[in-house]
């Protein structure tokens, strides 16, 4: 799966957690692994339960502050992981494009 593609897949991870009555609290790219083609959220001391319907309400309001940084982060996140995987690729290209020209 491309780098791209695995970015993509972050912004239904914070659906599924929330359809879940969860919001991560420290959900970054430094949470996620990639694992046999599925992407998985781990460490999750910092999580707000929003299960149970006695007092959802209140418990979002407080957590809707983790939830609006877990989407900054990720979004600040995907951005740095793509940057430096096109960087990573460049040289990887650039470096081969050279041994071309030293092997002449």
């Amino acid at each position: 799966m491309s780098m791209s593609k695995s970015l993509n897949k972050q912004s239904p991870i914070v659906e599924k957690l929330l359809r879940a009555f969860i919001i991560h609290g420290d959900l970054s790219e430094y949470n996620l692994v990639y694992h046999d083609g599925r992407l998985f959220v781990i460490d999750f001391p910092q999580a707000v339960d929003l299960s149970s319907r006695v007092d959802r309400s209140a418990k979002f309001e407080s957590g809707k502050d983790l939830l609006l940084r877990d989407l900054r982060k990720l979004e600040s996140g995907s951005r740095d992981m793509e940057s430096s995987w096109i960087q990573r690729e460049n040289m990887t290209g650039s470096q081969a494009g050279s041994k071309a020209n030293t092997s002449r």
